[in-house]
């Protein structure tokens, strides 16, 4: 990609878009714009728009961006980070060391649904608590605490 910063602004101002229900010529959006106050992203937005940008930067961002970024300029310095360190880690492995193959890391959603089990089992099975916005993971995990339960009393 030889503009990050603007293909970042172009995936932030058509999800602006479709979330607003407004053309995208309508969304003005610079780096210094804050996600909540000038563009409308709310919790749930948030999530869908680091997922995008994942996919077109092809990179994994950390979690902690979703609570933290609140500039486009704040996402772009975690995509340009992402890009580093997934650079660095997709360096094959010297031969002899063992590590013959990488192993593929797993998409943005699959580490949040990972995260999220843990938590939950680390807790006991016990004290839910769904992130903001997240109404599948809340259902995934009804299915799995009934799961859990039906488990201990079989056990």
């Amino acid at each position: 990609m030889n503009d990050p910063s603007g293909t970042l602004l172009a995936t932030v101002r058509k999800l602006a878009a479709e979330l607003h229900a407004r053309p995208e010529e309508a969304i003005q959006v610079a780096l210094d714009s804050s996600l909540e106050r000038d563009l409308g992203f709310d919790s749930l937005g948030r999530v869908e728009l680091l997922t995008r940008l994942e996919q077109v930067f092809g990179v994994s961002l950390p979690e902690r961006v979703l609570a933290t970024a609140e500039t486009p300029r704040d996402l772009l310095q975690a995509v340009l980070a992402a890009t580093s360190r997934d650079t660095l880690l997709a360096q094959p492995a010297a031969r002899g060391s063992g590590c013959e193959a990488a192993i593929p890391a797993p998409d943005a959603s699959q580490r949040r649904v990972m995260a999220a089990i843990l938590t939950f089992l680390l807790q006991g099975g016990r004290n839910w608590c769904a992130p903001k916005g997240s109404f599948e993971l809340n259902a995934l995990f009804c299915g799995i605490t009934s799961g859990i339960r039906v488990l201990r009393m079989l056990l």
